[in-house]
C-alpha cells in the first residue's frame, strides 16, 4: 500500500470516526461523556473542536495534496473550502436538535482549527515539493552543512 493510499484511508476512517461521534451527540448517545470532560476539563469542548476538527483538515488537505482553488485574487485549500461549509452547517444544525446547543465558540474552534492545520498540511506539502526538486547538497541548503556549499 502506497503512502498516498494509506493516507485516503486514514481520511476516510477519521471522517466516519468524527461522524460517528458527530451522529452520537445529535442523538443524545454522548451525553455522559460530554458532562464528564465538560465539569472536569475546563476548556475541553473548545479544544476539542479545535483539534478533532483540525486533524480532519490536515488528512484532508494531504489527501488533496494541499491542492488550491482561486477564489478572486486569493488561492484558497480546497480541502478547506469544503470542510468550513460542512463545520458551520453541522453547527446550525443544533439550533433545531433537542440534544445539542448552537455555539458560535464551537463554531469558532472549528474553523480555526481547519484553518491552522490546513496551513499545517500545505506547509508539509511545500517541504515534500523542496526535497523533490533540490539536491541539498547543490542548493547549499540542509542540515548538515549548515548551508555552506
Amino acid at each position: 500500500m502506497s503512502h498516498q493510499q494509506l493516507l485516503r484511508w486514514a481520511t476516510i476512517g477519521f471522517g466516519t470516526t468524527l461522524a460517528g461521534i458527530i451522529t452520537a451527540f445529535n442523538l443524545g448517545l454522548a451525553h455522559t461523556i460530554s458532562c464528564y470532560v465538560h465539569n472536569d476539563f475546563p476548556f475541553s469542548d473548545k479544544l476539542a473542536h479545535f483539534f478533532l476538527a483540525g486533524v480532519f483538515s490536515l488528512l484532508v488537505n494531504l489527501t488533496l495534496r494541499a491542492s488550491r482553488v482561486r477564489v478572486g485574487s486569493v488561492h484558497l485549500l480546497l480541502g478547506s473550502l469544503i470542510l468550513l461549509p460542512l463545520a458551520a452547517l453541522e453547527e446550525f444544525s443544533q439550533i433545531v436538535m433537542a440534544h445539542r446547543i448552537f455555539s458560535l465558540q464551537d463554531l469558532a474552534a472549528n474553523c480555526i482549527g481547519i484553518i491552522a492545520f490546513g496551513w499545517i498540511a500545505s506547509a508539509r506539502m511545500k517541504i515534500l515539493s523542496t526535497r523533490q526538486t533540490c539536491d541539498f547538497r547543490q542548493c547549499g541548503v540542509g542540515l548538515w552543512d549548515h548551508g555552506t556549499k
